[in-house]
Parts: structure tokens; C-alpha cells; sequence
């Protein structure tokens, strides 16, 4: 009696609208595979650019025509999400999406919003650590191209790091040179020459 009592809630709708495609419609296992296997979890330091990047790149590799694409996109993207990410998509609002681009948008919001480019503009945009990167840069840092920017850093990190070490070996081999106590020039021109 108890069992035929309960009221048991609707299953919400997916927060894409339904699309209509044609009965002959089928999603190639290949695709389905190269999509489960790039998955966008929502962990913090995950790029979501980079995500719909590969995503993008995935969906183009195969053909299912030009109406269609766009319709493959909406169908497929929830299924490249996990975690954080798949939680995330699950409490949109039902039948939210109509487009691609709508969808987009609000992953990037969500996981790359504004705020948090407003942050990281500010902190580089400080004026000692504006100098150094557009020294470095040789230009407004800002102006550059991601990847730009990126190799700016990387070379600025590994030549701090290479002047690191070579200064820690001088410093080395001067305290080596001077450990005898000696004050002959002539035996610390040899021990340095060694």
C-alpha cells in the first residue's frame, strides 16, 4: 500500500532542446570514442577554450551534412563533459539550448568567466610586472597571441633559470678557489684555470 502511495518526481528534460533530426541519423562509433576519450571535468586549472578547441577539431573530422552539424555539436557535447563539468550541465535549466554558439557561451561563462579574466588581467596588469613583461615581450605584453605570450614566459622562465645555476657554479668554484687560504695570485689563477 505504501509502494502505490509514493509520488515519484518527473525526470527533468535535457537543457537542449530536442533536436529533429532525420530517422537515418547515426552518430559514428569512432566519433563517440574520440569524444569519451577527451572529457572536460571542470577541475579548476582546466582551459575550457582548450576543450571546445579539441572538441571542435573532433567534430569536424567527420561528416554528417552541412544542416546537420551543427545538431551533432549540441548532441555530442554533453558527452564530452564529466564531473564537475557534467554536474554543471545537468542543472541548466530544461530546454535552455536552441544553438551550438548558446552552448558554447555558456560553458565558456561558466568555466572561464569574465571575472576571473578581469583577475588575471589586473594582476598582470600591476605596473613592475607590466614593465618586465612587455620588456620581455618587446611590446605590450597584452597584445600578443596566446602562444606568443606563452613562449614570452617560457624563455623568461628557463633563462632565470640557466642564470640560476651558472651563478650558483661560479659561486661554487670561487669558494673552491679560495678554500687553501692562500693569497698568491698565482695559485688562484691555477685553481680557477683548472
Amino acid at each position: 500500500m505504501w509502494e502505490s502511495a509514493k509520488t515519484v518526481a518527473p525526470t527533468p528534460n535535457s537543457a537542449i532542446v530536442q533536436l529533429d533530426v532525420d530517422d537515418n541519423f547515426v552518430i559514428n562509433n569512432t566519433h563517440l570514442k574520440l569524444i569519451w576519450e577527451n572529457k572536460f571535468d571542470g577541475i579548476l586549472w582546466t582551459d575550457p577554450h582548450d576543450h571546445i578547441r579539441e572538441f571542435l577539431a573532433i567534430c569536424d573530422m567527420f561528416k554528417y551534412g552541412k544542416t546537420q552539424s551543427e545538431d551533432v555539436k549540441l548532441l555530442m557535447f554533453p558527452l564530452s563533459l564529466s564531473d564537475k563539468a557534467k554536474t554543471w550541465f545537468n542543472e541548466l535549466n530544461e530546454e535552455s539550448i536552441t544553438l551550438w554558439e548558446q552552448m558554447r557561451r555558456a560553458f565558456i561563462n561558466r568555466f572561464f568567466p569574465p571575472s576571473l579574466l578581469n583577475r588575471l588581467l589586473l594582476e598582470i596588469g600591476n605596473e613592475p610586472t607590466q614593465e618586465i613583461l612587455d620588456e620581455t615581450a618587446g611590446g605590450i605584453f597584452l597584445c600578443k597571441t596566446p602562444n606568443q605570450a606563452f613562449q614570452y614566459l617560457e624563455n623568461k622562465v628557463l633563462f632565470k633559470l640557466d642564470w640560476s645555476i651558472k651563478s650558483q657554479n661560479e659561486h661554487h668554484r670561487k669558494s673552491v678557489a679560495f678554500a687553501d687560504g692562500s693569497n698568491s695570485n698565482d695559485d688562484n689563477y691555477r685553481l680557477m684555470e683548472n
